[in-house]
């Protein structure tokens, strides 16, 4: 499976990137290398993750409080938020159409 990021998606990872090397260099480029692990396990294994809602399913990453919220459509996962786990519950919903 190959996958895309909704745009408010694509933001929100742009934003924890930037973040994370605000805080120390180094974190930005580890929240990277995470994601893509994440990502890759989903792509792998799209099925194998819980369902939160409406066919939305969620990654949760290891080092980061940070969630891959995906729906999968034919072939692609599709990012709906890249959303912080303590942070704002659930305003991903509207991206669900």
């Amino acid at each position: 499976m190959t996958f895309i990021f909704l745009p408010d998606a694509n933001s929100e990872f742009r934003e924890a990137i930037s973040y994370h090397k605000q805080i120390y260099r180094e974190y930005g480029d580890l929240f990277v290398a995470e994601f893509a692990m994440a990502i890759k396990s989903v792509c792998e294994n799209p099925f194998s993750y819980p369902v939160v809602e409406h066919g939305a399913r969620r990654r949760l990453m290891n080092k980061f409080k940070y969630s891959i919220i995906y729906k999968i459509h034919g072939d692609t996962v599709v990012i709906l938020s890249i959303m912080h786990q303590h942070r704002r519950p659930g305003y991903w919903r509207k991206r669900m159409k």
